[in-house]
C-alpha cells in the first residue's frame, strides 16, 4: 500500500499551531494521567522522530503564551 508514497518536507515555518487544532491534537495524541501514590498529574504527547517539527511548534506556542502572559502580569 505504501509502495508508492510520496515524501515530502515542509520548511518548519509552514507548521501553525493555532488554539482548536492544538485541542484537537490533544485530544487526539495527548494522554493526561495522576498518579495517585505520589499526587502527581502528568500529560504527554507521543509522536515518532519524524513529527519533531510538530512538538517544536507546539513548544514555542506555549512558550509565546507564557512570555505574553508575562508581560500582562508586569504590566499591571
Amino acid at each position: 500500500m505504501n509502495k508508492n508514497r510520496t515524501y515530502f518536507l515542509q520548511p518548519f515555518n509552514f507548521i501553525k499551531i493555532i488554539p482548536y487544532w492544538l485541542l484537537g491534537f490533544i485530544e487526539g495524541d495527548g494522554s493526561f494521567i495522576v498518579v495517585k501514590k505520589t499526587f502527581s498529574l502528568l500529560f504527554s504527547i507521543e509522536q515518532t522522530i519524524t513529527e519533531k517539527p510538530v512538538i517544536e511548534a507546539i513548544a514555542i506556542f506555549f512558550f509565546t503564551i507564557i512570555i505574553r502572559g508575562s508581560k500582562r502580569i508586569n504590566q499591571k
